[in-house]
């Protein structure tokens, strides 16, 4: 037996298999099914409206509508689509993301005008309040970098 690269082939047949083999018959990109060449553009075509499954939640659509369903962000179709939080730029599932956010965005930072320490999810608001007021010296602040030389 010979291996052709879509199938095994009888010793004394493998001559006339092997041209016949490669003008005939090719593999089909979408699932690696060896197909007449004259029906490749049909079961392309067939790909492209077959049912498959979302990977991440399950559901069934037609293949031609799987990308958008996992990666439009506004529709919120696909609830395991696994969105990226604002606060650690990792993903996580959309059924899950209200309440990481909630722990995550509630991780501080200290503010780099004032010195002051302010949960990530408020630090929009605070930015746009700390720029618009002159930092005052407040004695409970602790110095960012308290490395200072006193030998002076």
């Amino acid at each position: 037996m010979f291996s052709c690269s879509n199938k095994e082939v009888a010793k004394e047949n493998y001559d006339l298999h092997e041209p016949h083999c490669k003008r005939f018959l090719c593999i089909c990109p979408d699932c690696n099914v060896t197909v007449p060449r004259d029906q490749l553009e049909h079961g392309l075509i067939f790909h492209y409206v077959s049912q498959v499954k979302c990977k991440m939640c399950n559901k069934k659509m037609e293949r031609r509508h799987l990308l958008d369903h996992e990666m439009n962000i506004q529709s919120h179709e696909c609830t395991e689509r696994p969105p990226i939080c604002e606060f650690c730029q990792l993903e996580h599932p959309l059924s899950n993301l209200k309440e990481h956010k909630v722990s995550c965005g509630s991780r501080t930072e200290r503010c780099s005008d004032c010195g002051r320490y302010v949960k990530l999810m408020d630090q929009l608001e605070h930015a746009q309040i700390c720029s618009t007021t002159t930092p005052t010296a407040s004695k409970d602040l602790v110095p960012e970098d308290d490395t200072s030389d006193t030998d002076g």
